[in-house]
This record gives structure tokens, C-alpha cells and sequence, in this order.
């Protein structure tokens, strides 16, 4: 209240002095929302792509370094790769084989 009492010796109403206030404070809001959507802004324009620009580059180094992740065998060295052989079940121990026979329907009627 020192502010709002030297400002009452000066003749200045209390109420056009919050009047006075809150319009600063208002126009300060405003100001800060004007600059938070330039920085937005910028960074979508200037910034985001620069970062791609490096994450996709590191991206490619990293890829090209080692075509398609193979390592090159030494020269005069022969590799023969051949796939895993899968194991068969024995269908022996499966489970018993049922041999169903068919009903005559004149059979269960009667």
C-alpha cells in the first residue's frame, strides 16, 4: 500500500491505479504469448530440421558403414553358412489312433 498511498497524496484514485495494473499486467501477458509463438515458431522452421538434417546423417554413416550389417570375409576365405536343421517329432508317441464306426440311424430308434 506505500505505492497506492503515495500515489493517493498525489491525488490518484485507487481504482484507476489498479485499473493501470492490471492492464500492465494484461499487456505483458499478451506480449508474452506473441513471443512464446515466434519461438515455436523459429524452432519449427530453423531448428527441427536441423535436427533431422544430423539424426538422419548419423542415421546413413552408421547404416553404410557395414553394407546391410554382413561382414566381408577375408580374401581367399570361403564361408559356407547352411540353415539350421529343425528337429522332427517322432508321431509315434502321439497318442492313440480311435477307429470310429458309423451308426445307423433305424439302429437307435428302436
Amino acid at each position: 500500500m506505500f505505492i497506492a498511498g503515495s500515489f493517493a497524496q498525489k491525488g490518484i484514485n485507487s481504482q484507476v491505479l489498479f485499473n493501470v495494473f492490471v492492464m500492465d499486467f494484461i499487456f505483458g501477458i499478451i506480449i508474452f504469448f506473441v513471443l512464446l509463438y515466434y519461438l515455436i515458431k523459429m524452432f519449427f522452421r530453423y531448428v527441427l530440421p536441423w535436427l533431422l538434417r544430423k539424426y538422419v546423417k548419423k542415421q546413413q554413416e552408421k547404416f553404410g558403414q557395414n553394407a546391410w550389417g554382413r561382414e566381408e570375409p577375408p580374401e581367399g576365405e570361403i564361408k559356407i553358412k547352411r540353415p539350421a536343421q529343425t528337429k522332427h517329432k517322432d508321431d509315434r508317441d502321439f497318442g492313440e489312433y480311435i477307429d470310429f464306426e458309423d451308426v445307423d440311424n433305424e439302429e437307435q430308434e428302436k
